[in-house]
């Protein structure tokens, strides 16, 4: 059986933007991982600095860091460099980010 180990990168890479709308807040809670592993839920393991074991993930700078298999990869954003890095599960259906967003019905939202 072959295994394969996925790097999940979560972050915005382009931002297209069409007409004008004023946003005042953001629904998704530390969605860029600067704060770090705070504000969602998984059913993969947090393990700070290791992520060989499967189903393992970590934020980080630098995804080498915790794994030198991994490819070297640093932020493109604006932020301090924060991303979330996964080392795929073997168990079907793994949630990897969860987060409850409370939206309005009727309402649009960007």
């Amino acid at each position: 059986m072959k295994r394969f180990k996925i790097i999940l990168y979560l972050g915005l890479l382009t931002n297209f933007v069409f007409g004008q709308c004023s946003i005042s807040s953001n629904l998704v809670s530390n969605g860029d991982f600067e704060s770090g592993i705070t504000g969602f839920t998984s059913d993969y393991s947090n393990s700070p600095g290791d992520l060989w074991s499967e189903g393992t993930y970590d934020a980080l700078s630098n995804p080498v860091f915790s794994h030198s298999n991994f490819s070297p990869c640093t932020d493109a954003g604006a932020g301090a460099g924060t991303m979330l890095a996964v080392n795929g599960s073997p168990t079907e259906d793994a949630k990897v980010w969860c987060q409850t967003v409370a939206v309005e019905t009727n309402e649009d939202y960007s």
